[in-house]
């Protein structure tokens, strides 16, 4: 496994900021909304969908304390967070959260 060191860590860690969640939202992922919905509109300008397209589970590799992360066993990535993917020709066009806790997409 790859890794990066503590110097370019805190480079990019610099200048990564994502906006605190506000308190009146109960989504959990609202927190990752601003660069979801900007990763979301560049999948979508790039590419047009196809007629035979694919919607199937990512796993997100998270491995610390969260009431939405799923175990997995037997899974190439066994933690982590669940996220529902529309593709085509294995080119990620859009993307849903799942939470455990509330058992649907968010």
């Amino acid at each position: 496994m790859e890794s990066m060191t503590y110097y370019r860590f805190q480079q990019i860690k610099r200048y990564f900021h994502v906006s605190p969640p506000s308190q009146t939202t109960t989504q959990w992922h609202m927190k990752l909304e601003p660069l979801a919905g900007l990763l979301r509109t560049k999948f979508q300008e790039y590419v047009v969908l196809e007629q035979n397209v694919s919607f199937d589970k990512m796993m997100v590799p998270f491995s610390r304390r969260s009431r939405h992360t799923l175990k997995m066993k037997n899974k190439p990535v066994s933690e982590g967070f669940k996220v529902w993917a529309l593709c085509n020709h294995g080119y990620l066009w859009d993307f849903l959260f799942y939470s455990r806790t509330s058992g649907k997409f968010a």
